[in-house]
């Protein structure tokens, strides 16, 4: 074993914030000298799927983040995830304001040597009501039957 992976057992088995910074470091440090890091970090949202519509002021946003070395970073558009010490797989659950009209959300995850990936969530918001009109009802009389033609509109501004 070398000194970086006698470092890294003695540090994961210590709690202190301290010890968490040099894991990370030795982490770091060892990842670039085994040339380890391959693949960017994955995103995975499970809730809600994108381009969705909803009436709310919040959506609570669900999934994970993970990496083939350790995330570091996890941001859900301006909110960030606090991570103690890199993982390599984090799960998250936040709620997120989101306004009327189109919202786009970008959640990011950032590995320990860098790399970063990014998914976006578009969510539509529609609070306002369809606008629904009536013509006056026009009434002919055919063959001794009564009939009413009624003229309908309605419109969304979200489609």
């Amino acid at each position: 074993m070398n000194s970086y992976s006698i470092a890294l057992l003695s540090l994961e088995s210590e709690k202190s914030a301290k010890a968490k910074l040099y894991l990370d470091r030795s982490r770091k440090k060892l990842i670039r000298i085994k040339n380890k890091d391959h693949y960017l970090p994955e995103i995975q949202i499970d809730y809600p799927e994108t381009n969705i519509y909803t009436n709310t002021s919040h959506i609570t946003i669900k999934g994970n983040a993970k990496d083939d070395t350790y995330i570091t970073h996890l941001n859900i558009g301006r909110d960030t995830i606090p991570i103690d010490v890199s993982i390599k797989k984090i799960e998250f659950q936040r709620k997120y304001p989101i306004k009327q009209g189109k919202n786009l959300i970008s959640i990011t995850a950032q590995d320990i040597a860098g790399y970063t990936n990014m998914t976006n969530l578009l969510i539509n918001v529609d609070k306002i009501s369809p606008v629904i009109s009536l013509d006056e009802p026009v009434i002919y009389n055919i063959l001794n039957e009564k009939m009413i033609l009624l003229n309908i509109f309605s419109s969304d501004d979200s489609g």
